[in-house]
């Protein structure tokens, strides 16, 4: 019987002491048998009885349900489910002290690092907008609810890029941080968007730390593109880059390529270069994420404001080409005529389409000397200089072309000071400069015309003739001045002198030949006929020279020891007949060997007496038997009258004796 009531006495005990454990703890906390917590429906979701519905409607708090949950609502003393068996995230309300708290240990985004959002929607709902037990996260997280299971599926329609972001980045940033690196709970936006972390205040503020333009992007405008559009157009969250940047849409694979549809090349700009000019730099150096357009194009920091006015300091006239031409048939194309960006050179330029490969090679069909000129050197003239001298870019004309300089305004009127004959003068009557272009007949050349048919140079010879220059320009038999070399004709300039009267117009002796004064050169081109000093070489023949030691001096304008004006013997041996021996008193009969003025139109030198004898009444020569000016005639009935006129001016200057009659001896 004892051993009876000590069992009973140790069953009793124990449960005594638990009923008392259980009265101590229900004095702490509600049970949730007297809240009615517990009733049908309790896990059904769409039940009245809905746990979740019935912890809102009493206001309960999370300790309630660690009465029987357990302090870690993973099931507690009285066997009660564990909340974590259907709330994985249960845990994180234990204490609210902090939830919301970023820099508390608490805080929510502390402890879903390590779970899912998913995870929240069971009681925060689907959308995050709040459920039945739970407050909506949208409050603080506007763009939460874009975080569906195909959030990162581009084919979805839940795909994160077709979300409308309420406030931009801002939402994104509050867990994603402020770079987009990833937060405490959140990602790193930059494993798929590399350049995201451009997004901050002042992205569109040119004169901001954060401008764009100054963000070094990771992939280039891949990076831009996958939310901006392909084209840049903008997406659902991301406005158009073309409302800054109108050309943008350039940037597509192949753009460097020139066989490429996408080619740079090939897109038509909207705005000219000043659409580049916003990323690639104002002198097309380069940006921080555009390339320098100089590594292809050398020469396009030739495009400023002002490049097509010649008053500008940017006028591309006074632009130094890196390549020359080469540079600018890039894009304005081989023939210049423009390209899809570029603009026809030809508009301005209408013959800079000459400019090619061969162009200074004469063999070349390309050479330059074969092109038809549209509008003459007017053409030329606005890149090689009014004068042919060469400009920026453009190398002087003059190198080859020497006397191309006479091509201005009035070179064909004798009045105009750019006459070409005074520019001929002036550079030593350089013809053969003349024949580079016009031909070496003077026929005319592709761009130029011919001298000879103008109505100028009607001569074979064309400009080449004598008379060209000195004589009768109007009548090529008479090649000796007047006029001279500066267009004198009075007989006192030295270019003038006595030339008629030597050549053509003397009464009183045969005309001699020009050969008698100079070195008649075979052409205009030969030795010795073109000199510096504009003066002509006195190179007397073997008439005028006919004793030796002839010559002139340029500075009294006076011949000496011509034949001409009585530097002449004839020796009484060399008499034909005793007859005509018996006129000498000597052994030989000689002239005054007058040095007459070459300027000189008194007459004084073309005197009986200026040659030969005392005075004109008495000519006789000295060794001769002296007569009178009437007795010429005896002997020399032939050659003049008994008043002493010349009737035959072949037989007297002549280097011979015409005596008696027709009879003549050396």
């Amino acid at each position: 019987m004892k051993k009876t009531l000590l069992i009973y006495l140790l069953l009793i005990l124990p449960a005594l002491f638990l009923l008392s454990s259980c009265s101590k703890e229900s004095s702490e906390l509600t049970t949730p048998e007297t809240l009615g917590i517990h009733q049908p429906g309790v896990l059904d979701s769409t039940s009245s009885n809905f746990h979740g519905k019935f912890f809102v409607q009493k206001n309960m708090k999370f300790t309630d349900c660690q009465k029987c949950h357990g302090k870690t609502l993973d099931g507690g003393v009285t066997n009660a489910k564990a909340c974590s068996d259907c709330h994985p995230l249960a845990t994180i309300h234990l204490n609210l002290t902090g939830v919301q708290d970023s820099t508390s240990s608490n805080f929510h985004g502390r402890y879903l690092l390590q779970h899912s959002l998913s995870d929240c929607g069971q009681c925060h709902g689907q959308n995050f907008a709040g459920g039945s037990s739970s407050p909506s996260c949208i409050k603080c997280h506007d763009a939460i609810s874009v975080h569906k299971p195909a959030l990162l599926d581009s084919t979805s329609a839940d795909f994160h890029g077709k979300f409308v972001l309420k406030n931009k980045f801002t939402q994104c940033q509050s867990c994603h941080g402020q770079n987009f690196a990833g937060g405490i709970s959140s990602p790193s936006c930059a494993t798929c968007h590399q350049s995201i972390d451009v997004h901050k205040d002042g992205i569109a503020d040119s004169t901001s730390a954060n401008f764009h333009g100054k963000y070094q992007f990771k992939n280039g405008f891949a990076d831009c593109s996958s939310c901006h559009g392909a084209n840049f157009g903008g997406g659902i969250q991301s406005p158009s880059c073309t409302t800054c940047h109108s050309t943008i849409t350039v940037h597509k694979a192949g753009i460097v390529d020139a066989n490429s549809p996408d080619f740079h090349g090939k897109s038509n700009l909207i705005n000219d270069f000043s659409g580049c000019q916003t990323c690639h730099g104002n002198n097309f150096q380069g940006g921080v994420n555009s390339p320098s357009c100089a590594n292809c194009h050398k020469s396009i920091d030739v495009h400023k404001t002002g490049i097509i006015d010649v008053n500008s300091p940017n006028f591309h006239g006074k632009y130094k080409l890196k390549d020359g031409l080469a540079d600018c048939s890039q894009c304005h194309g081989a023939s210049f005529t423009g390209g899809t960006q570029s603009p026809s050179c030809t508009t301005c330029h209408s013959t800079i389409d000459v400019h090619k490969s061969g162009i200074i090679d004469p063999s070349s069909p390309n050479f330059h000397g074969k092109y038809p000129l549209k509008n003459g050197f007017t053409e030329c003239k606005t890149c090689h200089g009014d004068n042919f001298a060469g400009g920026n870019n453009s190398v002087a004309c003059t190198t080859c072309h020497s006397t191309i300089t006479v091509h201005k305004d009035g070179i064909v009127t004798p009045s105009s000071p750019n006459f070409h004959g005074n520019f001929l003068k002036a550079t030593g009557w350089n013809i053969n400069a003349c024949a580079s272009c016009h031909s070496n007949t003077f026929s005319g050349g592709t761009q130029s015309p011919s001298c000879k048919t103008s109505g100028c140079h009607t001569s074979a010879q064309g400009p080449a003739a004598c008379n060209t220059c000195h004589g009768d320009f109007n009548n090529p038999s008479q090649i000796a001045p007047p006029k001279d070399l500066d267009g004198n004709t009075v007989t006192t300039s030295p270019g003038v002198g006595a030339h008629t009267k030597h050549l053509a117009a003397f009464a009183n002796g045969g005309s001699l030949a020009c050969s008698e004064c100079h070195t008649v050169p075979s052409d205009v081109n030969s030795t010795g006929h073109l000199g510096s000093d504009g003066k002509a070489e006195i190179n007397f023949g073997t008439f005028s020279n006919k004793l030796g030691g002839s010559s002139y001096d340029f500075t009294t304008n006076k011949c000496a020891n011509t034949y001409c004006h009585g530097n002449f013997e004839f020796k009484k041996s060399d008499a034909s007949s005793s007859t005509a021996q018996l006129q000498y008193t000597s052994d030989k009969m000689v002239g005054n060997n007058r040095s007459p003025v070459w300027t000189s139109s008194s007459g004084s030198e073309t005197k009986c007496s200026s040659c030969h004898g005392v005075d004109d009444a008495h000519p006789s020569p000295i060794g001769h038997i002296p007569y009178t000016i009437d007795q010429c005639v005896w002997c020399h009935s032939g050659v003049v009258d008994a008043s002493g006129t010349i009737l035959d001016p072949t037989k007297h200057i002549n280097g011979k004796v015409n005596a008696f009659g027709t009879k003549a001896r050396k």
